[in-house]
């Protein structure tokens, strides 16, 4: 039994930030390794799929993208549970059936000779991790953009002299990058942070809630606290030590595969940062202030 997903393959956006990461998902299929991705909302894990079934498409190799929050695209995917078709399977949206714990397994069981990515959030990777999938399920996380990406974002629709205002507002998530850069209005180097915040609040508000309800226990909360109120770069051991932790590494980890920090190296030295104004605003006035 054969089948294609209703979706277009040519719906996908062109993707910044991302290329190695799908030299890499490509290069493990060619390996004929089965993967997850996972991230935080809007992070690109649809668009990151689209475009791996264009290139697989290119490389004439067969490809079957399911989009597992449509429900024509889900009936597809438990269809053919027991007989799957030889190829890739791109599964997008895998949260949609942690309520269906058998029908993974049984999938993956009857897929030993096929070569599956399966993207989600963080419930899909909780799903993986307490399930004892992570061993037959190469992990990629996304995260957000490093700088030097998040500039090439940005310089695509605006002056040079208005990156830094950008990218101190949004900082380097992809889609409150997008916000910005399609504001009418110019970001020059004073640029009010309240101001700016009115004009996006409709968009972003919902986003950042998204975003948060994602965090679990105490420590990814106390981590993100602490570093919205810090509003600078820090080492990740300062951070430990002001939390009166050994480590923090799997929660910053985490709090980067969602979307809410940035990890990377300052002048040779490891640091974690809140680094959307934008966001941090919104959480000292939503969340901080109630906690």
């Amino acid at each position: 039994m054969d089948f294609v997903s209703q979706h277009n393959r040519g719906t996908s956006r062109p993707l910044v930030g991302r290329d190695g990461m799908l030299r890499n998902v490509m290069w493990r299929l060619g390996r004929h390794e089965s993967l997850v991705v996972f991230g935080g909302p809007k992070l690109g894990k649809s668009s990151f799929l689209l475009d791996l079934n264009q290139r697989l498409d290119r490389d004439a190799m067969t490809s079957r993208y399911l989009d597992l929050d449509n429900a024509d695209d889900q009936e597809m995917l438990l269809a053919v549970v027991p007989d799957p078709p030889i190829g890739i399977y791109l599964l997008d949206n895998c949260d949609a059936l942690c309520e269906k714990k058998g029908t993974i397994r049984d999938f993956l069981s009857h897929s030993s000779g096929l070569r599956v990515v399966m993207a989600g959030g963080r419930r899909w990777h909780d799903e993986v991790s307490v399930n004892g999938w992570a061993s037959e399920l190469r992990r990629i996380p996304l995260a957000v953009l490093l700088d030097k990406d998040a500039r090439q974002l940005v310089c695509a629709s605006h002056l040079n002299e208005q990156v830094e205002s950008i990218l101190a507002l949004a900082g380097t998530h992809p889609y409150v990058l997008n916000v910005l850069c399609a504001q009418d209005r110019d970001f020059n180097a004073d640029a009010d942070v309240a101001a700016v915040w009115s004009e996006v609040s409709e968009m972003l508000a919902p986003f950042f809630l998204n975003v948060v309800q994602q965090l679990k226990t105490p420590i990814e909360h106390r981590l993100l606290h602490y570093l919205v109120r810090l509003a600078a770069p820090v080492n990740p051991q300062i951070a430990a030590e002001a939390l009166e932790q050994t480590t923090l590494k799997a929660v910053a980890d985490m709090l980067s595969w969602l979307g809410v920090i940035s990890r990377c190296i300052r002048n040779d030295e490891a640091t974690l940062f809140a680094n959307s104004a934008l966001f941090n605003l919104w959480y000292v006035e939503h969340v901080a202030g109630r906690s």
